[in-house]
């Protein structure tokens, strides 16, 4: 943009000294300009210098570009997301911040912005200061692309176009890949393998049957890339700022638009709107209100995690149609708000400012929520994370060793070990002595070795049988028969853990509560405690230490609801044995599970503080 009407002209060239090349707009005078560079190599940098009336307005060796890959490369692709980020204020610019050293080891090769870009009318003035001013050198070196929010259409409407319009410059005419969709409100582009969609679910129709509807199945239909993210600034699961089972837009999307992007087994979907942040669980088939979703609607309920539950997994023989959505709500990039945090179809929901880097290579795709890093959390950090993984599938190993612990005179506690990488969820089947079976549990989620079996008869004798399934088919182990106990000993909350993890409740052996059988530093008692797994090295406990404001040392751990086990947080300023201060405790039914922040009782300015988890098992 110019102040004055004139031509514009962009030289560039691959050597930031010697930009041979040059492109002039087409003939007239204007102020806002457009220039576009053709015939330029795939995965290629390039230096530029923008130039109007002879004179040089923008260049030097910061000012170049990459070109995308080529068609189907398979990466590293990195790409970074911010949702409702405008606020021009401090929280932006720690969100932002936070970034930087992860931009400089691996370049972003885009950015994309999910809506509400400027607060509070989206005019040129607010741009300017929370969107140019703010983002440097990524403007000027990393391609941004956005969908358009609420504020972006609460300024000044000139010709049909908002300040949005004007400044964005978008491929209505599929220029970048994907079916032409004749505006620049919703459009789609590729980079590398991955096809990206935009829509709009502020100012066009969101009917079933719409002109966006209707392109969006075209094409979703034309792509044949083998990753597929979309997104739009109205998120159809939320209970943070907005809540979906409210609001207008939500409620549309939800119920039009998500079985398009279901039927073409879209990977992820991307929103902003609630100043929050939450991720759901691989999804398909949900369109209703909250009280309808149920455990039937997840593809996968684990965490998706490769150190967790285990990463989410599609097919990679193709589109096929209801294999799982995940949906991010990523409206924290600028500002905090609050909410109930509670929609079921949701595996984390967090009160936190950040931003969302996502990484695709091949057949993988991983996706991290940055906290912003500012006090009283201190350095930046990763307070959520998946991958899903394209396979070619068959169908998985049956389970070994069942195994089963009465927990009372009616329930008990089925174990079994996992035997394959490739399930999507195990599912129970029980009969009565004699009796048929029917299904005790559909949809557990990849990599689980337990299942508490309620409502049993004591005395009653049954057979249960457990399989492994995925898309292509399910193995069942064969019958496994028993028969409860009248009076069974008492289980503590440890034996059953320890059941679940090894089929067994003695302490012996890697069993011991001493023992590291995944020699990761901690104890089968602190893993316990913590909520991470004694059989993966991977899996470590969460122990977060910060500062609040004033300078005060602070303690953060995820507290299980244990309650054979003592918590007691300490402070120490030499580590002499007499030196700990037990600050904090908790213990019995006190241990609810969540996560704990313990803030240092002593303010002493300068001087070093030391603090320690102690974890004691109280013995029936």
């Amino acid at each position: 943009r110019t102040s004055l009407p004139t031509g514009g002209r962009v030289r560039y060239g691959t050597v930031a000294n010697a930009l041979t090349a040059f492109v002039d707009e087409p003939a007239g005078v204007r102020t806002d300009h457009a220039v576009r560079l053709t015939g330029l190599a795939p995965g290629t940098r390039y230096f530029y210098r923008v130039e109007a009336a002879g004179l040089t307005l923008a260049g030097g060796p910061g000012y170049f570009f990459t070109t995308p890959p080529a068609a189907g490369s398979a990466g590293p692709h990195r790409v970074w997301v911010l949702g409702d980020a405008g606020t021009n204020s401090a929280a932006q610019r720690a969100v932002r911040d936070a970034f930087v050293s992860h931009h400089q080891s691996r370049a972003a090769g885009m950015w994309l912005m999910l809506g509400d870009n400027a607060y509070g009318v989206g005019n040129d003035d607010e741009y300017q200061g929370a969107v140019f001013d703010m983002y440097h050198p990524w403007l000027e070196q990393v391609p941004l692309w956005s969908c358009i929010g609420n504020h972006e259409t609460y300024g000044d409407e000139v010709g049909g176009k908002f300040a949005w319009d004007n400044i964005f410059d978008f491929p209505a005419a599929g220029e970048c890949g994907g079916v032409a969709s004749g505006t620049e409100r919703y459009y789609s582009w590729n980079y590398g393998n991955i096809h990206f969609i935009a829509l709009d679910s502020q100012t066009s129709s969101r009917a079933a049957d719409g002109p966006m509807a209707q392109w969006l199945t075209a094409d979703l239909e034309a792509n044949l890339l083998p990753w597929t993210v979309v997104c739009f600034h109205h998120p159809p699961y939320t209970k943070g700022t907005h809540d979906s089972d409210w609001e207008e837009e939500l409620i549309e999307m939800r119920e039009n638009i998500l079985p398009i992007l279901e039927e073409h087994s879209v990977d992820l979907v991307l929103c902003g709107h609630s100043h929050v942040y939450e991720r759901s669980f691989l999804l398909d088939g949900h369109y209703g209100t909250s009280d309808t979703f149920s455990g039937i609607h997840k593809v996968n309920g684990g965490d998706g995690r490769a150190d967790g539950s285990g990463v989410y997994v599609k097919s990679a023989a193709g589109p096929l149609p209801q294999t799982g959505t995940v949906y991010v709500v990523a409206g924290s990039s600028g500002q905090l708000g609050d909410g109930e945090l509670n929609h079921p179809a949701h595996f984390r929901s967090l009160d936190v400012l950040g931003s969302l880097i996502i990484d695709v290579t091949g057949d993988r795709m991983d996706v991290r929520f940055l906290r912003e890093a500012t006090p009283p959390h201190g350095a930046a950090a990763i307070d959520d994370y998946f991958t899903i993984l394209k396979r070619s599938l068959s169908a998985p190993a049956a389970p070994s060793g069942l195994g089963l612990l009465p927990l009372t005179a009616t329930s008990a506690q089925l174990f079994w070990r996992d035997q394959s990488l490739t399930e999507e969820c195990y599912r129970v089947r029980l009969a009565p002595d004699g009796g048929p079976y029917s299904w005790l549990a559909t949809n557990l989620p990849p990599n689980t070795t337990g299942y508490t079996i309620n409502g049993l008869i004591p005395e009653g004798r049954y057979s249960v049988m457990l399989a492994a399934h995925n898309l292509v088919g399910a193995s069942y182990t064969a019958p496994f028969q028993f028969q409860m106990p009248a009076d069974p000993p008492p289980v503590t909350p440890m034996e059953k853990w320890r059941f679940g993890h090894w089929g067994s409740i003695t302490p012996d052996g890697d069993r011991a509560s001493d023992a590291d059988p995944d020699a990761d530093d901690s104890n089968n008692l602190m893993e316990y405690a913590l909520g991470s797994s004694p059989t993966l090295g991977s899996s470590v406990p969460e122990l977060l230490p910060g500062l609040t404001p004033d300078g005060r040392l602070t303690f953060t751990f995820l507290r299980q609801a244990a309650s054979d086990l003592t918590y007691t947080v300490e402070f120490s300023s030499n580590l002499e044995p007499a030196s700990w201060d037990p600050v904090w405790s908790s213990s019995g039914v006190a241990n609810s599970l969540g996560y704990v922040t313990v803030q240092d009782s002593a303010l002493i300015p300068g001087a070093r503080r030391f603090v320690r988890l102690r974890v004691t098992l109280v013995q029936p």
